[in-house]
């Protein structure tokens, strides 16, 4: 241990946690190996009801410190906090373990602490499954006269000044894994009560009805009782301090109630709350930010463009402010609110409002700038492919040719990820958005060539594309041109089925529609109906009739039908139709149905009168 003054003073809360409290000790004495460091034990049990941890504690205490329990941990914090003599403070509990120690140590042996005020490091805090959460936890301050502990419950150090260092240290906490239910309840059962006595004594105190809240939800999830002191808080008249407004804590109570408004409340009520809040001038830019993005789902819903304007405002100034000011996301970053400064979240909240504002009739000018800011924002990450992806599919959803531009753009602009499942996926979408916005097949026909020339297309996107292209030559009433299309869909879809797991993986894949039965069906329909050439006619029809993966119902007798009536169009082969109409006049359930059908084709009717004598003279032999 090294007996210089040290630069770290470090408090540690000792209780009955026999199954944590050496490994505890351990992973703070590597860190006191390394640099100057006290450790200031604070005992809270005493030494006749100890289970044997305040002994262990000891033998790496530099000051020990006995505190009778009186049910307020900011008070047993503070206790140790007048022991120590360090130029900084860190606290921790005895059911925590630092694993990864290399950035705190360097942070002091570097000198670096003298241009911070506050550090924090990261915390896995352990669920009873063994899974964890990453929580940063600001735990280390530089020690001033004024520094002290605050809270009898979830205490903290107040007060709290930039700049802070986020260190990559961290430690595993198994405070919350419960080995069973009735732990849990004991937890709650030992918390609660101390925070009912303390709001009795203070009911205009935040942080107490931000802990109460807390309690009841960890315990209970997101209730009445929650609902009911968050609504008092929030809504109704109190004499709140200005401190009281701008601390952590009322935004805090503010982001659960952003969390839970969608479920509990009506659009038209989430609006009404929103106005009233945003009248409150302290609130910070992250919680700004949240109740904008709150907002716009409930304007969205209620298709209120004046709204969605000022959410769209209020959404990227707040969130362009807070990524070029991290240290002060940082600091205002609480519960879960770093959901809104994700990139995802962020375009989709903008994307889905600036496409319904424009729905509305927002201005041409507005659009503008808004696209042009999910381009920049988009810009200049390892996810900015994957992000135009969803961005454009958004965007296609309300302007198809929009869409279509944004969507070629993206495909352009990354050919190399032309492998990527994506990738694939976007180009099949510049089809559809082709068939939806009515574009000439002359347009469609060049996308085609481009990105089939650009990337090698599987089968099973050559299915979809050619799925795709066929319709857009039925829709601008070109069936001459779609015949490439289908006979390039034929061999891709018999080449795929002839390989029964890849098969099996298109019908489960992004790109299952260009090969499910429906489009298989409406395709070889297609090809009936539109061979000019009879003798090629019948060579697809025996070529369909082989192919085992062909459903019965069309191989029986629905491509069996469109094939009889196209000849019979044609005036070819009445004895070939003659067989087809038999194979659909053997299947009972199909018999009755297509024969009115095919009746009513002229020039077929004499044979299909002579097949039905047929098949009833046989039935009744």
């Amino acid at each position: 241990m090294n007996n210089t003054k040290p630069i770290l003073s470090i408090s540690i809360l000792v209780s009955n946690r026999i199954d944590t409290v050496e490994k505890t000790m351990e992973s703070v004495k590597r860190i006191m190996d390394r640099i100057p460091c006290e450790l200031i034990i604070v005992d809270t049990v005493g030494e006749e009801k100890s289970d044997g941890s305040l002994a262990i504690a000891k033998k790496y205490a530099t000051k020990l410190v006995h505190f009778d329990w009186i049910n307020d941990f900011a008070a047993a914090r503070n206790a140790g906090l007048k022991l120590a003599t360090g130029e900084w403070f860190m606290f921790m509990d005895d059911d925590e373990e630092f694993i990864d120690i290399e950035d705190l140590v360097d942070f002091f042996k570097s000198g670096k602490q003298k241009k911070y005020n506050t550090a924090s490091y990261k915390l896995h805090d352990y669920s009873y499954d063994g899974s964890y959460s990453v929580v940063d936890m600001q735990r280390m301050i530089r020690r001033i006269p004024q520094t002290q502990f605050v809270g009898k419950i979830h205490e903290a150090l107040d007060p709290a000044f930039l700049p802070l260092k986020e260190l990559k240290s961290y430690a595993d906490h198994h405070g919350y894994a419960f080995a069973s239910e009735e732990e849990r309840l004991k937890k709650f059962e030992r918390n609660y009560p101390i925070l009912c006595e303390e709001f009795e004594k203070d009911k205009r105190s935040i942080r107490t009805r931000l802990q109460m809240i807390q309690e009841i939800t960890s315990l209970r999830g997101y209730e009445a009782k929650t609902d009911e002191l968050i609504e008092d808080t929030l809504f109704n008249e109190h004499d709140y301090t200005e401190k009281d407004l701008t601390s952590s804590f009322y935004q805090w109570i503010i982001a659960t109630y952003v969390r839970h408004a969608k479920r509990w409340y009506t659009p038209e009520i989430i609006t009404e709350r929103v106005d009233v809040l945003r009248e409150k001038k302290k609130l910070t830019e992250l919680t700004r930010l949240s109740l904008a993005c709150m907002d716009a789902i409930a304007s969205i819903d209620l298709k209120n463009a004046d709204r969605i304007k000022k959410d769209i405002d209020e959404i990227t100034k707040n969130y362009d402010y807070l990524k070029s000011n991290h240290q002060v996301f940082y600091m205002q970053n609480i519960l879960d609110q770093s959901i809104y400064m994700e990139k995802e979240y962020v375009l989709d909240r903008v994307t889905d409002a600036l496409m319904i504002c424009k729905d509305l009739g927002c201005d041409a000018k507005e659009f503008e700038n808004g696209i042009k800011w999910i381009e920049k924002l988009i810009k200049d990450d390892d996810l900015e492919f994957e992000l135009r992806f969803k961005t454009g599919r958004k965007i296609g959803i309300h302007d198809n040719l929009l869409g279509l531009k944004f969507i070629k753009e993206t495909l352009l602009t990354f050919s190399e990820k032309k492998e990527n499942n994506y990738y694939r996926q976007l180009v099949t979408d510049v089809f559809k958005l082709h068939e939806s916005a009515g574009t000439s097949v002359q347009d469609a026909a060049d996308d085609y060539e481009l990105f089939k020339n650009t990337c090698r297309f599987t089968d099973a996107q050559e299915c979809a594309v050619d799925a795709q292209m066929t319709r857009i030559c039925i829709i601008n009433n070109r069936p001459d041109l779609a015949m490439p299309f289908v006979n390039n869909y034929l061999a891709a879809y018999e080449s795929l089925a002839k390989r029964p797991e890849d098969f099996e993986a298109a019908q489960k894949g992004d790109l299952s529609f260009g090969v499910s039965e429906n489009a298989h069906n409406e395709m070889l329909y297609f090809g009936c109906y539109t061979y000019l050439n009879c003798g090629d006619l019948l060579k697809a029809w025996n070529c369909i009739g082989e192919m085992p993966w062909t459903s019965p119902q069309f191989k029986d007798w629905e491509g069996a039908l469109r094939l009889a009536l196209t000849l019979n169009r044609q005036n070819e082969q009445p004895g070939i139709i003659v067989n087809i109409v038999r194979a659909i006049m053997a299947n009972p359930s199909a018999s009755g149905r297509f024969a009115e059908m095919l009746r009513n084709e002229e020039g077929i009717k004499a044979e299909i009168d002579r097949v039905l004598k047929i098949i009833t003279d046989k039935r009744l032999s």
